[in-house]
């Protein structure tokens, strides 16, 4: 254990770092962020390569380095399983693939000491024919085991060596007895600072990464005597509560504009850290999960400010860079675009976050409309609670493209890739108005079938949530 004085030290030391961290953010002065490395990106839970595309982005936004979940090994008596199934993607031009391999979950998989050298072997031959020079261990350890992790990670690491040896931790491990064995075991360790609390009661909800853990969390990570990364989300969870709001689990398939604009959701409160509420006003369904009238969703994503102070905090408390969990994909709604990532981990001043009406393009493409996003911030999912307060459409959930057109005047149109048209707006401004839940930088969404006799000479179009001034639409190109 560790005196007293050198809590004490650590503490101080690590509440003035993070101090000047959120004032070179308020201040707009991203000195720390500039100085630090390009983030990593974590893969999981995929066996096919990056596509032509993918890799192309990657080498535009500066990404270095993958780390990539090859697959989980599962211990049976002094043996393992899973190995055949650990194989890493083809490499990719200028992008390091790390190799990833999580162990079962279960508190004993680390049990039985006499399993270690075996494990120790497997991984070593495994990184000979892998061909790497750094592989990590994904594995939850239950707090009173740490020391005995912290054994048998110091055997893996002499057997792989010279590979390196990197770990990924909890983030209150700090506190935790054999914190200093498990540091001298690896040669880097990647604490994960999302997720930290329990969900199943409404009072112990907590968003997926918190001012609280920015605050009370990456401070304490100052003592780790070994290279750290800090691990950060980028995703969205889905949870499915139960009308005595207990978490019923996760939902794997959704998309956006189901959540923001099916009537029989009621969103309960404003979004907070990226976190809202939803309530079933009826029974209803997302995907494979039932949700009974009463219930609801527990819906998180990293708040792009909170995410921005993390990243700060964790350099100023001596972490060599950020690694996000995890590398958005195109068919997925899942997770910020790598260009809005990048763009809150350089520090852009809060009011930045968002994109601006001069980020997008209409065009005119035959019988079609196409909303283009040409700037580097994603427009975000937008959760408004209904109050017969303010009528105003800035307090409606998602966002409109208005076109100024009448809609009596339409011989033909439909939403296509769009969530569909909002009549009631349609009626009260007497314009068409479609419905916008999401748009990534770099996207695209294409109407169906547009016609209206006579064809408008100029078509003017708006997103009233950004701007209240129109602007033209252009030509197809």
């Amino acid at each position: 254990m560790w005196s007293v004085r050198s809590i004490l030290f650590g503490t101080i030391v690590s509440w003035f770092a993070l101090a000047g961290a959120w004032l070179c953010i308020a201040a707009g002065h991203p000195d720390v962020a500039e100085a630090s490395p390009p983030p990593a990106w974590w893969v999981w839970n995929r066996t096919t390569p990056l596509t032509a595309e993918e890799a192309t982005a990657l080498q535009r936004h500066g990404v270095k380095e993958l780390q990539w979940n090859l697959g989980t090994l599962e211990r049976k008596g002094t043996q393992w399983t899973g190995a055949e199934k650990l194989y890493l993607p083809a490499r990719t031009k200028d992008v390091t693939l790390i190799p990833v391999v999580r162990l079962h979950h279960a508190p004993s998989t680390i049990a039985e000491p006499a399993a270690d050298e075996a494990l120790a072997g497997l991984l070593s031959r495994l990184c000979g024919r892998l061909d790497c020079k750094t592989l990590q261990l994904d594995y939850d350890c239950p707090d009173r085991l740490l020391p005995r992790y912290a054994e048998a990670l110091g055997r893996i690491r002499q057997r792989i060596a010279p590979v390196r040896l990197s770990v990924t931790a909890l983030a209150g491990w700090p506190r935790v007895a054999g914190f200093e064995e498990l540091c001298a075991s690896a040669d880097e360790l990647v604490p994960m600072f999302y997720d930290l609390e329990e969900h199943a009661v409404a009072e112990r909800r907590a968003p997926l990464l918190s001012e609280s853990t920015v605050r009370e969390q990456m401070p304490l990570w100052a003592r780790c005597t070994t290279r750290w990364r800090a691990g950060l989300p980028n995703f969205t969870r889905v949870t499915v509560l139960d009308a005595q709001d207990k978490a019923l689990g996760q939902v794997d398939t959704w998309l956006w504009e189901t959540l923001v604009y099916d009537p029989t959701w009621e969103v309960r409160s404003s979004t907070t850290q990226g976190m809202t509420e939803l309530r079933a006003i009826t029974a209803n369904k997302v995907g494979r999960y039932p949700v009974a009238q009463g219930g609801g969703l527990l819906v998180r994503w990293p708040d792009l400010k909170v995410l921005q102070a993390a990243s700060q905090a964790a350099l100023a408390a001596g972490a060599r860079g950020v690694v996000l969990f995890k590398l958005p994909q195109a068919d997925s709604p899942s997770g910020w675009s790598l260009s809005t990532v990048l763009g809150a981990l350089k520090g852009k001043a809060v009011k930045e976050l968002l994109p601006s009406s001069q980020d997008f393009r209409l065009l005119l493409q035959g019988s079609r409309l196409t909303l283009v996003h040409e700037g580097s911030m994603d427009l975000p999912p937008r959760f408004e609670p209904v109050s017969s307060a303010v009528e105003a459409d800035s307090a409606r959930s998602g966002w409109s493209l208005e076109l100024d057109l009448p809609p009596a005047a339409l011989a033909e149109f439909s939403a296509g890739e769009f969530a569909g048209r909002d009549m009631q707006q349609e009626k009260k401004t007497g314009h068409v108005v479609v419905q916008l839940p999401h748009l990534r930088s770099g996207s695209s969404l294409s109407s169906g079938y547009f016609q209206h006799p006579p064809p408008p000479a100029v078509l003017r179009w708006r997103i009233p949530q950004l701007s209240p001034l129109w602007q033209t639409a252009a030509p197809s190109l």
